[in-house]
């Protein structure tokens, strides 16, 4: 899998089931470039499409097959994605396991509670006879408690949930490495092979990347060059 920049210059970056490091040194260049990216994951109006990614040569449409982290200082496990996800893949596992019928036993029963409710008063009153499985986990407020301790276990949970819910396994992160320690980041690196995960960091310097090798910089010139930063 290849990520093309294009807008900017014409390398090629590998990113296939690894931790991939763009520093961009121009901090212009970096804020336009991020800007660009968040524009085109969301697909707003301002999508210039500047980035690509390839899969076997097909460009995907990365609305669609990359997760762009922006803000870790307000991640949330709990975010309306992932939930949104979670209620998605369980009710069409639901589906697929036949539990129609505990549903409907369910709704009877609410009703027949309902029915002897408002039995008591001389009003008369509607209500819903059937309520889906997705409305059911809503109302009864199901939350996500995979947080870890630390920051990066608390992405590690993330990352692999949402993966295993959404197929997705392109994530990109902006300055990650100003809230994780080197030694984290090799953790991270060892994620991305073992669940197969495409994580690629921007960065906007070099400093936080103490050993670490195959680091792709763009430099002032927009020139790409691959260093390793042995300290």
């Amino acid at each position: 899998m290849k990520l093309l920049i294009h807008e900017y210059f014409k390398s090629e970056i590998l990113i296939d089931n690894k931790l991939t490091y763009v520093v961009i040194e121009n901090q212009m260049t970096f804020f336009k470039m991020m800007t660009d990216l968040n524009n085109q994951t969301l697909n707003t109006v301002d999508n210039n499409e500047s980035f690509a990614i390839l899969q076997n040569e097909e460009k995907l449409d990365l609305s669609k097959t990359l997760i762009l982290f922006t803000d870790l200082f307000n991640f949330n496990v709990n975010s309306r994605r992932i939930k949104n996800e979670l209620f998605r893949k369980i009710t069409e596992d639901e589906a697929s396991y036949n539990s129609q019928l505990d549903i409907n036993v369910i709704n009877e029963n609410v009703q027949l509670y309902f029915k002897n409710i408002f039995s008591r008063y001389f009003i008369n009153v509607t209500y819903l006879e059937d309520i889906e499985l997705n409305d059911f986990l809503k109302l009864y407020k199901v939350e996500i408690c995979n947080e870890g301790e630390t920051l990066l276990e608390t992405l590690i949970n993330w990352l692999t949930s949402f993966t295993e819910l959404t197929k997705i396994t392109n994530y990109a992160f902006i300055n990650l490495s100003t809230f994780l320690t080197v030694e984290d980041l090799k953790e991270l690196e060892k994620i991305c092979e073992y669940h197969k995960i495409s994580i690629i960091l921007f960065e906007n310097n070099i400093l936080n990347l103490k050993n670490i090798k195959n680091i792709n910089v763009i430099d002032d010139d927009l020139c790409h060059l691959i260093i390793d930063n042995m300290l």
